[in-house]
This record gives C-alpha cells, sequence and structure tokens, in this order.
C-alpha cells in the first residue's frame, strides 16, 4: 500500500490529501495557497513544498529518505489543455499557469521531488484533468457509486465533463468538438433569450451573474445570488428558475446525442461550486431530463478520490 500524495490544483489554491489505491477517500483535506501567475520554478517549487509538507503531515518523509525505491507516489489534478500523459501544460490566455505553457509539469516536479525526497523522477508523478478526476471520485465512490453510466459536470468558473461507464472514463465527440468536452455546445441564453453562447459561458459563474444582473440584481457572486434567494428575494429565485430550465434542456439535448452514439447516462452528477445551490434550480431542471439528476456528495474528497485511481492500473 505505498501512500499517494493527491494534489488537487487550482488557480488560487491547492487541495491536498494522502490516500493509497485502498482506501481513496480521504477522511479530509488541507488548502494550501498558490499563485498561478508566478514563474515557472515558483509555482514547481511550491507544489514540491506542498507534497512534502502532505509527505510530513502523514510521517512519510524519514521513509522516503530510508527507502531505496520510492516510498510514495504523487497525483495532480490539474486544469487544462493538457497533455496529461506527458504531464505537458497548455495553458495560454487564462490568466493562470501560462509560465507553464509547453513544459512537462511532471517531469519539472520529478525532479524537484527527486532531490527532496528521493523519488524516482518523473515515474513516481501522474496528472489527471482535475474536472475528470472529481467526476471519477464521485462516479465511483459518491453519489454515482451504484449507476452504471454517470454523465458528471463540474459547473464553476467554466464547464467541465466526464462520462464514466462500468467506472471507467468513456471518450465521446459532440458535433461541436471532437474531444469528450460539452463547454463548447451552444446553448440559448436565460438572460438574453435571442443570443445564443457556448454552454462555458452560460452554466458558469460568469453565466449566472451575467442572468442575476439581467434581473437588476447588483450581485458579485454566486454565493451572494444563493443568499438572495433562501432570503425569499424573487429575482434571485427567477434567476434560479430560469438558469435550471435552461440546464435542463441542455443536458436533455446531451444525453439524446450520448445515448445515439455510445453508453447512455444513467445518472447525472453535478459537481462544483453552483452546484451548492441544487435545491434552488433543481425543480426546474429535473422535469426535462429522462434520468435521475443530484449534487455530488464527497466535496473537495472527490477530486482526491478520482486523482487516486490512477494509480490503480
Amino acid at each position: 500500500m505505498i501512500p499517494i500524495v493527491c494534489l488537487d490544483v487550482g488557480g488560487s489554491s491547492v487541495k491536498a490529501a494522502v490516500t493509497t489505491a485502498e482506501h481513496p477517500v480521504p477522511s479530509s483535506t488541507e488548502r494550501y495557497e498558490l499563485d498561478s501567475r508566478a514563474s515557472a520554478d515558483t509555482i514547481i517549487a511550491r507544489l514540491a513544498e506542498i507534497v512534502y509538507r502532505e509527505a510530513e503531515r502523514s510521517s512519510l518523509v524519514t521513509a522516503a529518505v530510508r527507502e531505496s525505491s520510492p516510498a510514495l507516489m504523487v497525483g495532480l489534478g490539474f486544469p487544462g489543455p493538457c497533455d496529461y500523459e506527458a504531464g505537458i501544460c497548455y495553458l495560454r490566455g487564462l490568466t493562470k499557469f501560462e509560465s507553464l505553457y509547453g513544459l512537462s509539469v511532471r517531469d519539472l516536479l520529478g525532479e524537484r521531488l527527486g532531490d527532496l525526497l528521493g523519488l524516482s523522477g518523473s515515474s513516481a508523478v501522474r496528472m489527471r484533468n482535475d474536472a475528470e478526476a472529481a467526476i471519477l471520485g464521485e462516479a465511483l465512490y459518491g453519489a454515482g457509486r451504484d449507476a452504471s453510466t454517470v454523465l458528471g459536470l463540474t459547473l464553476g468558473t467554466g464547464v467541465g465533463s466526464s462520462l464514466i461507464h462500468h467506472r471507467e472514463v468513456v471518450r465521446f465527440s459532440t458535433p461541436y468538438s471532437d474531444r469528450d468536452e460539452l463547454f463548447p455546445w451552444p446553448v440559448r441564453d436565460p438572460a438574453e433569450l435571442e443570443t445564443e453562447r457556448p454552454a462555458d459561458e452560460v452554466f458558469s459563474t460568469r453565466g449566472i451573474l451575467r442572468l442575476a444582473h439581467s434581473r437588476g440584481l447588483q450581485i458579485a457572486s454566486p454565493r451572494e445570488l444563493s443568499e438572495h434567494a433562501l432570503a425569499g428575494s424573487s429575482d434571485a429565485l427567477e434567476v434560479y428558475n430560469r438558469f435550471g430550465a435552461r440546464l435542463g434542456a441542455f443536458l436533455s439535448e446531451v444525453i439524446a446525442h450520448l445515448g445515439e452514439r455510445g453508453p447512455c447516462p444513467r445518472r447525472v452528477v453535478l459537481l462544483g461550486g453552483i452546484a451548492g445551490a441544487f435545491e434552488l434550480f433543481e425543480p426546474a431542471l429535473r422535469p426535462q431530463l429522462s434520468v435521475p439528476i443530484v449534487s455530488g456528495t464527497l466535496g473537495e474528497a472527490a477530486a482526491i478520490a478520482g486523482i487516486t485511481t490512477i494509480f490503480s492500473a
């Protein structure tokens, strides 16, 4: 049972935990600050420091120094686009991790950790898309664990997606992307009914805020919107009603498309910050779907569990 230090890497923070392939769901995670706009060397040094801290916190440092073979592995959940097998970052124009463009995060981190912990270079470090990791964690161990085929969406700064069939990630294409991505899918914006935007612009933080502003709500975050709705604001409740109705229509189209070309989703699982308000937009969403839809249950542990599965093969 080789310990796995898992890092769920975001633009401003890293959520971390130590797991094993046999026990992939951590009881808790630690959060560390990260400046994704820093230089490549600074980012890699910070990630290495976080790995070291987690190893130290879990009493793994002494073992790593003592053993000649790797005493631990390192898994990263990292935003895309990336070549995850080679660990190469291709983020550009997103104001985060741009200094890593074209570089192998896997190799650079492996080299740094080789010096710190005696790991055998990059072979001890593996990467997976962060949204895919969270969806896979929920599909295997959380809200989708008893469904044969799960379509997962993360709703936050953007829209991430993954299809899990019999515990494996299934690659698919759509009329709008040759990769298993739903964010380019055109959707009629509920704030501007004559305007179509990519799903990434409608079912994201900026999308729900644009919808709120169209109703005259001067708010700065989805959390603030949910507070207004829970306090009984009719405008805020209408925002969630329109958001849910449009999300339901979108998911109905996606499920029909997937079912015609491969395994049809038997459950939809929503994750991410916007999914925290699921109860507010669920009533308008659920009637449009032919399959159950639920929000995730594992929280921050979902991505960690999904990252751990990289080492299960």
